[in-house]
This record gives structure tokens, sequence and C-alpha cells, in this order.
């Protein structure tokens, strides 16, 4: 046979195989040298870019203690003003003088008692408002401004004192612009409220405070909305500080420890980091601020403002370019260092490649000659799927010479039926590194199985591909005869089943129909010889049906492999299965003792009550009379360990293996028994992935009989 694609190999590939090429060291330098100072760069950036990481870290982490050190001593420093000012109110309203003047609202009094104590306030405490209210809310003086009296005053904290009757404090945004924190006190006299004490203080000296104590400056910003223009502006006039209402477009400042700049005057980036609860950098001439913001909210809950927190991170960030560039110009001496090295140990290798190339040659020679006479046959394909090298195995099992192989495609060696289907596989190389079985095609047309593997590689000639064949015809023929015994022993199980209805349809029928034949003529015959011969048939028949029955039973359970689990309590079952064999043990005087302290949860089959009802029948059929079977419940981690125990003869030990197999009955005497029921306890467990056993009984004569079932999960 001719090939027809024969002539489209190029000349070079018949002239060449690529066991024949050994490529040329001259490139290797390079195609080395680069790869490796891509990968030192890379190495030296990921390391150069985790240690600007690790320090910009450690500079935001700063950061955000001294942001966690305002908000906390912005908290406890409120908390304590708040508690001085209530022990001063206390104090204020024991005061009998004054209650008395309170009680009576006679400012004169009050003023004349109150002047020297809201001087001590105002020295040691920085109390700015000094108040005695009426009980309807009324000022009846003000003592930081005795002038002015009178009023209804509608602040919230002096408002829930009178809603609780309790002392309450609170920072409250006040008519003109000051951020203020009160303490309130109602009083009473004789149980009667008789009017309010109030205190109050800017809040300036608390920020002050966390100023020094963080080093952050500390600028508070009220929304615009909670404010009136013009009792603002008046309020800041007498404050002396700036007021600036059109500065900003929602907010206004009240108070900072420093000004701020016309740097911090970008009012889009700066709202929206501060609307977001975002941080921003900010540089003022050569100082780097980190700015944040604080909620700021009044005594009922409500957002008034932000406090904007600064931090000089100048230093930090000097420190830090410094360390980065230092960072940078070590690593492009490392990177030149390690370039270094690396030309002078390639140029060495390249060097010792040159040397070792006639070895190459040889160790290539060697390879040719073992893959030669390898049993299995090897082919290489190139890129086009063109056979380029064909071993004389592969001559042996398609049948051709290699002279009409090189050059032939493929697929040329695949019957034609399969070729399409095989092409794409090919040409995907989607079988690469796997073993695939497929059909071949030999000189003489006839077909063979066989075992292909496929590896590739790719050289500076294009990729090429290299296969492994393997003549799995034996193995075919071997595995035929396997699934031919397979489908026999199916038929086999078929005929089986088949047998286990026949059993149960076509003998149950007249079996019942002779059993219900025998009972009519047990209530017509009158002859005592002859119903004593009709019992007789009735025993028969009756146990005839039950060993059928139990023959297709077991036969059933051995073909399921499947079964319906719901979740039961085992102590129910247990009674339930005394109960039905109650009449069964009345008949010998004996008493079954439950011995049970549930409930015993358990997922099972409803047919694991036929295992307790075949345990306990057998457990009365081979007791004596007039004696007792115990039932307990033991726990066994995750299983629950039912034990049956009897007073009967016993299992002698070498046959305690048997007893659980079909139709091996051990020694029971003139006891009648199909040799089936113990079978079917087994194969029931089995299925519930339970256990059964039998052992002697402890307390003496007789035997117990346990099985295991697994717990429910509640």
């Amino acid at each position: 046979m001719v090939l027809s694609d024969r002539n489209e190999v190029e000349e070079s590939d018949k002239k060449r195989s690529p066991l024949d090429k050994v490529p040329s060291s001259s490139p290797i330098i390079w195609k080395l040298l680069i790869p490796l100072l891509l990968t030192a760069l890379i190495l030296i950036a990921s390391f150069s870019v985790l240690l600007w990481w690790q320090q910009d870290q450690q500079i935001e982490e700063g950061i955000q203690k001294t942001i966690d050190l305002v908000q906390n001593d912005y908290e406890t420093t409120l908390e304590k003003q708040s508690s001085k000012m209530v022990t001063e109110l206390n104090w204020i309203a024991v005061n009998e003088p004054l209650i008395d003047a309170l009680e009576k609202q006679d400012p004169d009094t009050l003023l004349l008692n109150s002047q020297n104590l809201y001087d001590r306030l105002s020295q040691v405490h920085n109390i700015s408002h000094f108040y005695y209210q009426g009980p309807d809310r009324v000022n009846v003086l003000r003592v930081h401004m005795p002038d002015k009296r009178g009023g209804s005053i509608e602040r919230f904290t002096l408002l829930e004192a009178e809603r609780t009757g309790n002392v309450v404090t609170g920072l409250e945004l006040g008519s003109l612009g000051f951020f203020t924190l009160w303490a309130i006190k109602p009083v009473y006299s004789n149980g009667t409220l008789i009017g309010y004490i109030e205190l109050g203080k800017e809040i300036e000296d608390i920020l002050n405070s966390i100023s020094e104590n963080t080093g952050a400056e500390l600028t508070v910003f009220i929304y615009k909305d909670s404010l009136d223009r013009n009792n603002w502006e008046n309020g800041m006039l007498k404050l002396d500080r700036e007021a600036d209402w059109d500065r900003y477009s929602s907010k206004v400042i009240i108070y900072g420890t420093v000004p701020l700049s016309t740097a911090f005057e970008q009012p889009i980036e700066l709202e929206e980091a501060i609307t977001k609860g975002n941080s921003l950098e900010i540089v003022d001439n050569e100082t780097i601020w980190h700015t944040s913001s604080m909620t700021l909210n009044d005594a009922s809950g409500d957002e008034v403002g932000f406090m904007l927190i600064r931090q000089d991170i100048t230093a930090e960030r000097n420190l830090f370019a410094e360390n980065l560039k230092r960072l940078i110009i070590r690593s492009i001496l490392l990177f030149v260092l390690l370039c270094s090295f690396y030309f002078f140990m390639l140029k060495r290798t390249a060097q010792s490649i040159f040397e070792n190339e006639f070895i190459v040659k040889e160790s290539s020679d060697r390879f040719r000659s073992v893959i030669e006479s390898a049993h299995d046959a090897v082919m290489i394909v190139n890129s086009k799927g063109k056979i380029v090298y064909w071993n004389k195995r592969a001559e042996s099992i398609f049948g051709y010479d290699r002279d009409e192989t090189i050059g032939a495609h493929l697929l040329t060696f695949i019957p034609e039926r399969y070729r399409e289907a095989h092409k794409n596989k090919f040409n995907g190389s989607d079988i690469t590194g796997l073993t695939v079985q497929i059909e071949g095609l030999k000189k003489d047309g006839s077909e063979i199985p066989i075992e292909l593997s496929l590896s590739s590689w790719n050289s500076k000639h294009g990729r090429y591909y290299g296969g492994v064949i393997r003549d799995i015809t034996k193995r075919k023929e071997d595995e035929d005869m396997l699934k031919k015994y397979a489908a026999e022993l199916e038929r086999s199980n078929e005929l089986k089943t088949i047998f286990a209805d026949i059993m149960r349809h076509d003998l149950m029928n007249p079996i019942s129909f002779i059993n219900g034949y025998v009972g009519v003529l047990l209530e017509t015959e009158k002859d005592p010889d002859k119903v004593t011969k009709i019992k007789c048939l009735k025993k028969v028949t009756s146990k005839l049906i039950i060993m059928i029955e139990e023959a297709s039973k077991f036969s059933m359970l051995e073909e399921s492999d499947e079964i319906t689990l719901k979740v039961f309590d085992l102590e129910f079952m247990l009674r339930s299965s005394a109960m039905y064999i109650q009449k069964q043990a009345d008949e010998k005087e004996m008493s079954i003792e439950l011995d049970l302290h549930g409930p015993y949860f358990v997922k099972a089959d409803p047919m694991v009550e036929d295992v307790f009802a075949n345990i306990l029948s057998n457990a009365i059929k081979y007791s004596p009379k007039r004696t007792k079977v115990i039932v307990d419940v033991a726990n066994q981690g995750e299983f629950w360990k039912i034990s049956i125990t009897d007073s009967g003869e016993g299992i002698a030990d070498e046959d305690k293996p048997l007893v659980f197999d079909r139709f091996k009955r051990v020694n029971k005497g003139n006891i009648k028994g199909t040799g089936l029921g113990l079978a079917i306890v087994k194969r029931i467990m089995e299925l519930h992935e339970g256990d059964v056993g039998v052992s002697n009984n402890p307390e003496g004569q007789g035997s117990v009989f346990w099985v295991t079932l697994k717990k429910a999960d509640l």
C-alpha cells in the first residue's frame, strides 16, 4: 500500500529527526540570563514593596493610635467633668440658705449667696454658666449674667431633668453657637419640686487639654442648619473669635487649637473625606497634616457637627521617603551585582555545554538504540501530524516499513470512521499526557485495539509529539471474557429473583388454599383420629407458609441496598415487639422483663421491629418454661446496644459464628425452625450499618443476642 500524503512531508523532515538535533549553545546565555534577571528584579521589587508597605503601616498605626487616644480622652474627660459638676450641684443642693431663696424665688438672696461660689467654680472648673430655674423652668437668676432674668428655658437637658426627676448631664449647642457641657439637678423640698440648679461650661479647656496630651490639633465644626447666623456671629464676636460664615458651604468653625490655613480650604476633598469618615493628607507649605474627623452629637443624640483631628506627620513622612530612597539605591546595586554574577556563571555554563555536546550526541545514539529495541511501538510526529520517526516494533504491529510511514499523517493508521473525531482531539492536543484506547488500522486493512500514550515538547524546529503504542488485542479478549462472565452472573441473579417471585406467588396461593381447606376440615371433622392427622397437616402447611414468606423476605433483603430511615423511639418499638410476642410467652408461663429507661431515639426503617420480634420469639422458643427474658438498652457512643437475654441451653462457642447464616441451625433438638430468621436479622442490621452478635449469659445458663443501631441526631 502506498500512502497518498507521503509526498507532502517537507524535505527537512525526511533528512533529520529531533533526536539528531542538538541545540546551538550560542544563545543559551541570553535565554537563561533574561529569565533569571527578571526573577531577581521581581524579587527585589517585591521585597521593596513589602518594606514600603510595612513602614507605611507603621505610620498609619501611629496615626490611628493618636485618633483613638483623642476619642478616648474626649469621652473620658467629658465623663469626669460631668461627675465633678454633679458633685458641685449636690453640694449646692444642701445649702439651706440657697434652697430657701430658691423656694421663695428670691433672686437677690440667691445672687448674694452665689457670687463667691460662682467665682470659685469659674476658677476651679471653668464654669461659665450658673442658673437657678423655677419649677416651671422659668429663669429665676443667671449668676453669670445677673442683669438678665426671666424667660422659659427649653433646653433638652432641662426638659429631660423635668421628665425624669433626676440629675441630667450632656452637651448642648447654645443659641449663640457655643458647645456647652450642662449638669442640671432638680431640687425638692418636702417632696415638692421647687426648681432646678444648672451648671454649664464651654468645652474649650477640654479640647486644649486633649490637644496637649495627644499632640493633635483640634478644630470644631458645627453644621449651619443647627445655627442662626446672626446669633452665631454675635456669639463669636463676644468671644473675640473670627466668624467667617461663608468659608465653608455647610459648616462653620466655632473653635480651634490653632487656626486653619488656606491649605484646608478644599471643600470638595475635605468635605467628601469627612462625609465618608475617611482620612486625608494635606500639605501646608512644608508641613504634612493627616486629617480625620470625629462626629459630635448633642445630649439628644442628634449629630450637630464634627471635630477635625490634625496630626503633623512631616517627620514620619520625610523619614519614610529617606528610607525609601536608600532602599531603591541598594536594590539597584544588588540588581547590578546579580546581573554580573549571573552573566559570569552562565558564561561558564555555556562553555561547559559546548564541551559536553559530544557526550549529548552519544546519549542520543544510545537512546535511539533503546527505543529501536523497545517492546512497544514508538513514533514521533511533528506539529502537522506527519510521522518523522517509526521504530521496528511499530513496523511489526502495523505491517508498514519505515520508509512507507515517514511523512504519512498519523490519522492514516486509524480506521476511516473514527478519523474525523480523532482529528479534533489531535489538533487540540487535549489527550497529551493521557493514555487512550483506540482502534488501529493495519496495512492489510484489518483493525486491532491499541493503547496510545502521547507526550509533547517544543524545540526551535517546532512542536513535536511522541507516541507509545501497545497492541492490546490479548487484553481486549480477556476483558470480553470477563464481561461475558459478568453477564452470566447478572443473568443468574435475575433467575434467582424470578425464582423468589415464583416461590412467593405461585407456591403461596396453593399452599394458602390447602391451609384454609385444612382449617375448614378441623372445624367440621368429629373423628378424633382424623382430627389429630388434620392438625398435623395444618401444622405442616403453616410451617411451609412461614418458610416461603421468610425465604421471599430474605431474597428481597439480599437485593436491597437502600432503606428508608426515620426517627423512632427505640423504647416504644421494643415494648411493641414484646407485646406482640407476649402470647407466645404466656403459653410457656414466661415473662418478658423490659429494663428500659428511655427515650432512645434512633434512625431506622420500620422493618427493624422484625429484628426484635424474631430474637424475642427465639428466646422464648428455646428457653425452659417459667423463666424470663430480659431486654435492656446500653449507651455505646454513637450507637444504642439492645441486648435480649434468655435462659435456654446456650450456644457452643464454635457454633456462634454460624447462627446468623441462612439455613444453619445449631443443636436445637426437637424444636423446628426455618433456618432463615437470624439470617434476616443479620441482613436488616447490615442495611442499617449496625452490628449483631451472640454471647453467653453472664448470669448463668442461656445466651445474650444483641444488636446495635445508630443514634438519631436531634
